[in-house]
């Protein structure tokens, strides 16, 4: 009762009341008769119908609970036991944790009961004991050997527990018969059958992904050596980060209230005449694609209502696609198990081979080669930005997958569960591939309207990452090879491995710089970091998107009048040359705009170099570029700073 007094917890039968009651009794022993103590004890738990879990373990699979159940009770037994081992100032040893001492809550959660041999006991220490009553089979060996009891007897008891529930009590026997890897293997084949059969169940991979963990986890439990069976604490760390990964579903920022004015009929529901009230009921668990509206229109001198019953919303359309967690084994397939032939790009740490989905749309999916602790920080940082960003010129992600398998290999002659995390990103394929394939002048069909489409796109992606997002973000490594191009010639900007995020109150100053030479700042070549790096970057593409050459602004040998003069020819020529041509002043004139706007861009000194903000303002006519002739630089001034 004492214990019971002390333990609240969900997974944990809950003691409702009890009564301890004293009374004297008369007696009668060798024929005298005496006054004796008689005590009463009664505890008073809270009753549960679907009765204990051992009704639960079958051999065949058929008689199994489906496995999300399973998968609740596993979890909610893992959760119980670590409150009773880790949330008091000394752990409570249950000792006789058996499915028949584990009882369900309308048959989903577990809560863990019968301490009749429970103990409270010091961690730093081992205890030898003998226990009266024995449940075979839930014991570890050193206590059935020696009698020897520590804080990892009950983590061998619900590594037990789980082997049964997943594999019966037949499948218990096999795990010590069969390697490790083995083992997970046929837990994991049965689970999958399963799990296929079901009629409309179509995220299984998650639910292949938790199974083989739990039977990993389950494995090291039944650990002979007591050393090697895991805390109870990493165990739900494990589930923890396990379900953080199934679960992340990023919903990125949008402001529904211009678009839901809008979508609604102007003669009905005016917002100048009419007051709105909408309802959502969004769904509780998986992911949340879409939601329906209902609107009502109160009329405020009857006070009459009515009703309209909105379409379905989709989500994807409003706050960009929800990228989704992909299984490693999905990947695989539809790259053809990372076939060299898929292969359309590399990388610094990753390769990104061309993926073909069941609906025959094709995605990228960037995989990380020989991480290390750096480049697997870089690939994570790039896999949740990319999760907040969505804008036009920036390249969407579809998915991702960030799986790590307990590797059963041998080091030093022992037998060791070596973790390796894989980590891929699918992004949309774009396939006209990278910007850098059309730099040259000599490059057909990217005429000057399409060259400036792709100047205006990448500006108007790098406002968006260092103007509008919450919080600005630095990509510093802006660069043609990172400019993607979709059917349409539109630019989106890729790779953010390099990326930050800047707090725009100080300048960063850091002795690890990465890039690409070239389109490196200068000052960024010193390790200053401030987003006047990215302007730099994207004016060497502005000049190299215009001239047709790359390497600027090394290549400039006049002064930036006479550079101007000279590209503005060039242009005209070409111009004067096309059939169906546009108006020519007026393209001659937006060239020489951006030309303005490029060497800007790229002026050694970087607080002379123009905000985004007002580069987009000069690119649609809202400013003036007159005042770069006062910032003029020649090409030998610009020489010399670099």
């Amino acid at each position: 009762m004492h214990i019971l007094t002390k333990v609240h917890h969900k997974n944990v039968g809950r003691l409702i009341g009890y009564c301890y009651k004293t009374c004297l009794i008369n007696v009668e022993r060798n024929a005298e008769h005496a006054s004796s103590v008689a005590t009463e004890r009664v505890l008073c738990f809270e009753y549960t119908q679907s009765g204990s879990l051992d009704k639960h373990i079958a051999d065949e699979p058929a008689c199994r609970l489906d496995w999300s159940t399973l998968y609740k009770i596993i979890k909610g037994t893992c959760e119980g036991l670590n409150h009773l081992l880790s949330a008091h100032q000394k752990p409570i040893l249950h000792l006789d944790l058996t499915p028949a001492n584990i009882f369900l809550v309308k048959g989903k959660t577990p809560k863990i009961i019968g301490f009749g041999l429970w103990r409270l006991i010091d961690s730093t220490k081992m205890h030898q004991t003998k226990i009266f009553k024995e449940t075979h089979g839930y014991m570890p060996p050193e206590y059935v050997d020696t009698g020897f009891i520590s804080n990892k007897f009950d983590v061998f008891s619900l590594g037990a527990i789980i082997i049964k529930l997943m594999a019966g009590n037949m499948g218990y026997s096999r795990c010590f018969e069969m390697s490790p890897k083995d083992f997970i293997q046929h837990v994991s084949d049965n689970c999958t059958k399963r799990l296929h059969a079901m009629p409309g169940y179509s995220p299984y991979e998650i639910d292949i992904l938790r199974v083989s963990t739990c039977v990993e986890i389950a494995l090291r439990c039944v650990d002979e050596d007591r050393e090697k069976r895991p805390c109870i604490e990493d165990i739900v760390h494990k589930l923890g980060e396990l379900e953080a990964r199934v679960k992340t579903i990023m919903l990125l920022p949008h402001d529904h209230r211009q678009s839901l004015l809008t979508d609604l009929d102007p003669g009905l529901y005016s917002p100048k005449e009419s007051r709105l009230y909408m309802s959502h009921k969004l769904a509780q668990d998986g992911a949340v694609t879409g939601y329906k509206s209902n609107w009502s229109r109160i009329d405020s001198q009857s006070g009459a209502t009515s009703t309209a019953h909105g379409q379905s919303k989709d989500l994807s359309l409003q706050t960009g696609s929800i990228p989704q967690y992909m299984s490693l084994q999905h990947l695989r397939d539809i790259t053809n198990n990372f076939s060299d032939e898929r292969i359309i790009g590399r990388g610094g740490f990753y390769v990104v081979y061309k993926g073909v989905q069941q609906n025959a749309k094709m995605v990228a999916v960037k995989k990380l080669v020989h991480p290390t602790v750096s480049t697997q920080v870089e690939f994570e940082k790039e896999v949740k930005l990319l999760m907040k960003l969505k804008h036009p010129n920036i390249v969407q992600q579809v998915g991702y997958c960030y799986e790590t398998q307990n590797l059963y290999m041998v080091h030093e002659g022992k037998c060791i569960f070596a973790e390796y995390t894989h980590t891929l990103l699918c992004l949309e394929l774009l396939k006209n591939g990278s910007l850098d394939k059309y730099i040259s002048a000599a490059c057909s069909g990217l005429d000057w309207h399409g060259r400036c489409k792709i100047i205006e796109g990448v500006s108007y992606g790098l406002e968006y990452l260092h103007e509008q997002s919450k919080e600005p973000i630095l990509h510093l490594d802006l660069k043609p090879a990172n400019i993607l191009l979709d059917v349409n010639m539109l630019p989106k900007i890729t790779d953010f491995g390099l990326s930050r995020l800047f707090d725009q109150s100080r300048t960063i100053q850091t002795a690890n710089t990465s890039g690409t030479l070239g389109y490196m700042a200068p000052e960024y070549l010193r390790g200053i970091i401030t987003p006047m790096s990215d302007i730099f970057s994207l004016g060497v593409i502005i000049l190299e998107v215009i001239t047709g050459h790359r390497d600027y602004p090394y290549d400039i040998r006049s002064s930036s009048k006479e550079f101007i003069e000279h590209e503005l020819q060039n242009w005209r020529n070409r111009l004067q040359k096309e059939p169906g041509s546009r108006s020519l002043e007026t393209d001659c004139q937006q060239i020489k705009k951006c030309i303005q706007i490029g060497l800007i861009c790229v002026n050694p000194e970087r607080t002379k170099r123009p905000t985004m903000k007002k580069i987009i303002d000069m690119l649609e006519g809202l400013e003036s570029t007159d005042w770069y002739i006062n910032n003029q630089l020649s090409s030998h001034e610009i020489q010399e700073e670099l």
